[in-house]
């Protein structure tokens, strides 16, 4: 499987060449109540290319879903946990303050993105998928700083 498929297999549960139009409507279909997304963007190329996107859907009043998914080449350089933190933030400042992700088992980037920005307070696994709850975890200032992000080229 290449690493394009690899990568919408993790966030999508799906070998898909290209998410129908569809599902990227809903994706970014936000009303800044209920519905968040947040897209970081490379300009490094010919124009903009989407990197990497968190998004945000409420459950209920207090509880919200969220997903997350980073291009290959932008994983492991801290992009992930800073879009993961701002999402959470942005989520909290709706008023939500408990998360879920549903996560493939075998999907190690996300559960590392979730142990360093949040805290675990159930999982339930069936089928090999878990959803996992949690909590925005509170760095201290020196955390807070190590996950600003900025690359320039």
């Amino acid at each position: 499987m290449s690493q394009i498929l690899l990568i919408r297999y993790l966030r999508f549960w799906s070998r898909i060449p290209d998410p129908p139009d569809s599902l990227l409507r809903l994706i970014t279909s936000v009303d800044d109540c209920r519905r968040l997304a947040l897209l970081a963007e490379s300009n490094l190329g010919d124009g903009a290319e989407v990197v990497a996107l968190s998004e945000g859907a409420a459950l209920d009043d207090h509880t919200a879903e969220v997903a997350f998914v980073i291009h290959d080449e932008w994983q492991r350089l801290g992009l992930g946990t800073t879009l993961a933190i701002r999402t959470l933030r942005a989520a909290e400042a709706r008023g939500f303050d408990q998360f879920v992700a549903e996560v493939l088992l075998d999907n190690v980037g996300v559960r590392r993105l979730l142990d360093r920005g949040g805290v675990v307070v159930s999982t339930n696994t069936r089928r090999g998928v878990s959803e996992v709850r949690f909590v925005r975890r509170r760095p201290d200032q020196e955390d807070e700083m190590r996950y600003s992000f900025r690359v320039d080229h």
